[in-house]
């Protein structure tokens, strides 16, 4: 059973975002939020536990943080355990301007189950009818039991372990990780097409950085010349300075969710 507690201004650095109901934070959301803001555009507060750990509002700190914000408004909810957390984080989400995602929903299942919950307290706290969560129950267990065999097979190749001894360790059937590992070449494929993608993720930000430093030469050459006014200047330059801020903001959220335990 929840309880509200009422509404205090908190210290966003003293927030602790460990549970997360969605697959990823979605940059263009903070953005647009982040253009409200400029506009006068007041939120409602976030939704915190008196622990200060985050149930809602995540897209609105990280647009606050764009603009150097320390604080924020936020709501203080008592919540029994850390089900009853994930299951208002999820509640929030759906109700919200941004409604979840079927991988989203999924990952909410996934936590659930991790807490030990059943398939008909599933369905009820998140609103679909058992049949369906029994699917998607089904399609998470497969999922989780994929990424247990890459581990196992990930330990024989790289920490000397057998078969049963890495079976063993992650849980699974011996010889599911046997087909695993008989399917090299595949997953060989699989390594080198990341490491490209990496590789142009790299060139990309290079490139990027590049022309707008030649694009700032060329704007800062014209304020010189008198053809570019200061606040002309001025703006560009605040409209990289955010931009820059939600990628840092956005690659220190994945390094949370990576520290959490969510990249599985």
């Amino acid at each position: 059973m929840t309880a509200r507690t009422g509404t205090r201004t908190v210290k966003i650095e003293d927030l602790i975002t460990d549970v997360f109901v969605r697959t990823k934070l979605d940059d263009d959301h903070v953005m647009y939020l982040a253009t409200l803001t400029e506009a006068g555009t007041e939120f409602d507060p976030i939704l915190i536990t008196p622990d200060m750990e985050v149930i809602d509002g995540r897209h609105r700190i990280e647009a606050a943080l764009l603009f150097d914000d320390t604080e924020i408004e936020a709501r203080v909810v008592k919540v029994a355990d850390r089900s009853e957390l994930i299951t208002m984080a999820f509640e929030a989400n759906t109700g919200g301007a941004k409604p979840p995602t079927q991988a989203d929903i999924d990952h909410t299942i996934k936590l659930l189950m991790e807490e030990k919950l059943t398939q008909s307290e599933i369905a009820e706290r998140i609103g679909l009818l058992p049949s369906q969560v029994k699917r998607r129950m089904t399609e998470v267990r497969k999922k989780e039991t994929r990424r247990k065999v890459i581990a196992a097979v990930h330990d024989i190749r790289e920490n000397d372990m057998t078969v049963r001894e890495s079976a063993e360790l992650h849980g699974v059937d011996p010889s599911a990780v046997k087909v695993a590992m008989s399917g090299g070449g595949r997953r060989k494929k699989v390594s080198e097409d990341r490491r490209e993608k990496l590789a142009g993720i790299m060139k990309t930000y290079g490139s990027l950085s590049r022309k707008n430093g030649s694009l700032l030469a060329d704007v800062m050459e014209a304020l010189g010349e008198g053809e570019a006014k200061y606040d002309e200047v001025a703006e560009i330059l605040s409209s990289l300075e955010k931009k820059v801020k939600g990628q840092t903001r956005a690659l220190t959220n994945w390094r949370k969710r990576l520290e959490a335990g969510e990249a599985s």
